[in-house]
């Protein structure tokens, strides 16, 4: 019912001026010591109305973009940390807080740095920069000019091909690996004396590209590290004095000069693993008095009389861990290793020709060698055993056709830490990256298999991919073109390259001003050329290169059609002919007709194959006559005079799923995957087969497996059918699994532990159990017990929503009402509260604790002493009040009230308006005096 009309003297719209809110933005969590959790909520801007007391904000895991970096954030006075990784920014944010000490800015898509944005924070300590797309070239000389306090910079996985100039002096550990490093000049790293790390792993560094003197002028360096490069020895002049851990594995180090570790007695950790050394010259470790850890795994080493010293060398070093046991026994000990671990020992007695393994699990420390012959020599070895790559690859290979795309990249990473130069293992891991949206990493991996195996067509089309994730088409177009140098015919490639050869003309299409040359184009004409003098013309032209969408509103500026008419080639300024005109001459017509091109002649098959043609044909059309026995009897023959072609066994295949025989089509399906790999045949049709097992399991409704078949389907190709099929079949076994997953009974055991654990005041454990207990029966208002926890933990956004689907899904339970009520009285929505604590009242007029809170609420709002600002802020959040004043209709009845208020009595006459009128009074947005 609408109210009945006031007779009211005088209406005023509250007015409301800009203020700095000190409350808690709504979407964030504040915690004590200044912390703010913004973090996980899909922001695409920077929250409003952040305490100025913030010490520590987090918002990573969000869709920010540079645009939703407001000035507001430079002006938080005391926050020391700002986490902004896995967003999407393309540069760095220009209003960062000037007493900002760290800042993390992983994963994004940064492509640059400037002095400008750095200038902003000059007390930042630590950089993270990892994952991104920061090029040499966009890199200011001077950008770190002001950060005199940078003592930590990481650019790990980005797009750089030399070293940043103009390094802070104070930086004291910076990490550089998997980018583009090809060569170190001269005084790469002069005015680092504060330099302690320096990881440089995974570029393109070979001996020739690197300067004599690369790290010598780093006095205080303890940790080099260079693995996974090109090197073909140790680099010169390495710093000696205080070097511990230097680590060259992953190279193609065929010799050490013999003085090349000479007079680094505080090295500890030397790692030469995966190289290409036979030998070692003698007394090359003779100075390193220091070192406890040697890596010369996986090296081709030449077994002679010149590596005895290393023999020698090593066995002075041995840990103690051999003694004599009793009769002609030895005891081996040796520290625990890791629970599940395998350790091999071996013996063997020179001159016996006899040596005998054993596998020892890692729960042991110790085994007894027996039966040994008294007083003679043996030669013990203890090692430990990693599992084998090709296991790895297998077990990755299998989470990444499941769907475990994490547990795929974790299978394949540790299959890289075995075998460094397999290009498979990156292909693989790449491909995982690309499917989790990690498209930096996908595209780092790829560059590798580049690195490993320059000739191998699929490494292009990783990499192309990954660039079209990423939005860089140039990119990914250069890449096709070069992968099909290699391999002109390669139908994958060549399928990539028209993709993005069409979105490529898209974009152009749409955006005129995005071309390349656009400054040369437009300098090349007389009419443009005269423009390009105006700073505001620039100005202009790249608004609309960034903004295509406002083109339409600079159309009557007589510029943007001049420039339109030159990168259009369209004369769009001049006037339509009238109709009749015969002032224009015609085009002669061309003097010799264009030729047509001849078809390039067609390859000869031999005749088995063209005969295996005829009889797929003649089973096609008994296919589609749905005559399947005389289709299946001719694809058998197509297949026995043509074993090597697959497509036969999927037609087959085919034939057998349409009379329903599932079991059949799979076999046929498997047997045709297996040929076709033997035979190397498309991705595609391999890829069809999958997506045909799919369906049968789809058919006979086994989700999971019919999930899993399309998975494997979507690894080899991705097409829009299977990845729809693929989501249904998902969606419905998440389904049943989720039904399957109700249990009342266990619902209730939960609800019990977390009711314990509530009483305890465990507010955190209960919510566990009571998260459990909805879980296990969604249906039973009851059990969101969980809405008391959420309000006492201050997430009140929580527990709204919890109480919301309680009343959902029982609207009668008066607890419902009343945690929701605590919940908006909690963040001061008094008007919101008194109409659940009233709702509440009308189902059961005898509920105490809904009464005392529709008191509470009532005399609240005669009573709060807000600040305009603060009642604006908080109203306008209400969607309600949003849509109000979003509606023309109320804003004029709004000021025609204030003009004239004697109005009001007749707009309150109609319900509908009167209704808003009172909402707005009652959340405060307009007062009545």
């Amino acid at each position: 019912m609408a109210p009945p009309p006031l007779p009211l003297a005088a209406i005023a719209v509250v007015a409301t001026v800009a203020a700095v809110a000190t409350a808690c933005p709504p979407v964030c969590r504040c915690a004590a010591g200044g912390r703010v959790y913004c973090n996980d909520r899909g922001l695409t801007a920077v929250p409003e109305g952040l305490p100025p007391g913030a010490t520590t904000l987090f918002l990573q895991n969000n869709r920010i973009g540079d645009a939703g970096i407001p000035a507001g954030l430079g002006r938080l006075p005391s926050l020391r940390v700002l986490y902004l990784y896995a967003n999407a920014l393309e540069r760095l944010p220009e209003h960062l807080p000037p007493a900002l000490r760290e800042l993390h800015l992983q994963d994004n898509n940064v492509r640059g740095l400037g002095r400008r944005a750095l200038a902003r924070a000059p007390l930042l300590e630590r950089l993270h920069l990892d994952d991104n797309s920061v090029s040499a070239a966009a890199i200011e000389g001077d950008a770190f000019a002001q950060s005199r306090r940078l003592r930590l910079l990481f650019l790990s996985r980005n797009h750089l091909s030399a070293v940043p100039p103009g390094l802070p002096p104070g930086l004291e550990e910076l990490r550089l690996d998997d980018n583009r490093i090809h060569t170190l000049p001269l005084r790469a790293f002069e005015g680092l004396p504060a330099l302690r790390r320096l990881v440089l792993d995974g570029n393109l560094l070979a001996n020739p590209r690197m300067a004599d003197d690369s790290f010598s002028r780093l006095p205080n360096l303890r940790e080099l590290s260079l693995g996974r490069n090109a090197l073909a020895a140790p680099p010169a002049n390495l710093p000696r004095a205080r070097l511990r851990r230097l680590s060259l594995a992953a190279n193609a180090i065929t010799s050490v000069p013999a003085g090349a570790l000479a007079r680094m007695a505080a090295l500890e950790r030397l790692d030469l693993d995966d190289n290409n050394l036979t030998t070692l010259p003698r007394g090359l470790f003779d100075d390193l008095g220091s070192l406890s850890h040697l890596g010369l795994r996986n090296n081709p080493w030449f077994c002679g009389c010149n590596l005895a010293w290393l023999r020698d060398w090593v066995a002075l070093r041995a840990p103690g861990g051999l003694e004599a046991a009793p009769g002609g026994s030895l005891r081996v000990r040796w520290p625990p290793a890791p629970p599940g671990a395998s350790l091999r020992l071996s013996w063997l007695r020179p001159g016996g020709g006899s040596v005998t393994e054993t596998l020892v699990r890692g729960e042991r420390g110790e085994y007894v060698v027996r039966a040994l012959r008294p007083r003679a020599p043996y030669r013990v070895c203890l090692s430990a055993l990693d599992p084998p790559a090709e296991a790895l690859k297998e077990r990755g290979n299998r989470a990444l056709a499941g769907g475990d795309l994490a547990g795929a990249v974790g299978h394949y990473t540790a299959a890289i830490a075995l075998d460094a130069h397999n290009h498979l293992l990156f292909s693989n891991r790449s491909a995982a990256y690309a499917r989790l949206g990690q498209y930096p990493r996908a595209l780092a991996d790829a560059c590798r298999v580049l690195e490993l195996r320059p000739d191998w067509p699929k490494g292009y089309s990783r990499k192309a991919a990954a660039l079209e994730f990423m939005q860089r088409l140039e990119e990914a177009k250069a890449t096709y073109e070069e992968g099909l140098r290699h391999e002109p015919g390669n139908p994958q490639l060549q399928e990539g390259l028209r993709g993005v050869e069409a979105r490529l003309a898209e974009r152009k299409l749409l955006n005129p001003f995005s071309v390349p040359d656009l400054y040369g184009r437009l300098e090349g004409d007389p009419r443009t050329r005269a423009l390009l003098g105006d700073p505001e013309y620039r100005r202009l032209l790249e608004q609309l290169r960034s903004h295509p969408g406002q083109l339409g509103t600079k159309l009557q500026d007589p510029r943007v059609l001049t420039t339109l008419s030159v990168l259009l080639g369209v004369d769009l300024s001049a006037e339509e002919e009238e109709e009749g005109g015969g002032g224009s001459t015609p085009s002669p017509p061309p003097l010799h007709p264009p030729t047509p091109a001849q078809p390039p002649p067609a390859e000869e098959l031999p005749e088995n194959k063209k005969e295996a043609q005829r009889e797929k044909e003649l089973g096609n059309a008994a296919y589609k006559r749905k005559d399947f026995p005389t289709a299946l009897a001719h694809y058998t023959r197509a297949e026995e005079l043509d074993p090597t072609n697959m497509t036969y066994v999927t037609n087959q295949a085919a034939v057998h799923f349409e009379t329903g025989d599932y079991e059949r089509c799979r076999a046929l399906c498997d047997r045709a995957i297996e040929l076709g790999r033997q035979n190397r045949e498309d991705y595609r049709q391999i890829a069809k087969a999958y997506a045909r097992i799919g369906n049968s399991y789809l058919k006979e409704e086994r989700y999971k497996e019919a999930v899993t078949a399309y998975n494997k389907s979507l690894a080899e190709h991705r097409t829009p059918e299977v990845l729809k099929k693929c989501q249904q079949a998902e969606k419905v076994l998440k389904e049943q699994e989720r039904l399957a997953y109700i249990d009342p009974e266990l619902a209730l055991e939960e609800k019990n532990k977390g009711n314990e654990c509530f009483q305890r005041g465990d507010y955190p454990q209960a919510v566990k159990h009571y998260s459990e207990a909805m879980r296990r029966n969604p249906r039973d208002a009851k059990l969101y017990n969980r809405a008391a926890c959420y309000t006492k933990l201050l997430e009140f956004p929580l527990a709204l929503r919890d109480c919301e689907e309680c009343i959902r899904l029982e609207p009668s339970f008066i607890k419902g009402y009343t945690r929701k009520g605590a919940a908006l009285e909690a963040i001061k929505d008094f008007s919101k509260a008194a109409d659940v604590y009233q709702r509440a009242l009308e189902l059961d007029p005898s509920c105490k604790e809904a009464a005392e809170g529709h008191q509470r609420c009532l005399v609240a709002q005669c009573h709060r002493q807000d600040s305009p600002e603060e009642v604006k802020r908080r109203a306008m959040a209400d969607p309600e009040v949003q849509q109000i004043m979003s509606d023309p209709a109320m804003r004029l009845i709004l000021e025609q009230m204030q003009k004239d208020p004697q109005a009001l009595s007749e707009h309150l006459k109609n319900p509908v308006i009167a209704q808003k009128i009172q909402k707005l009074m009652d959340v405060g947005l307009i007062a009545i005096r």
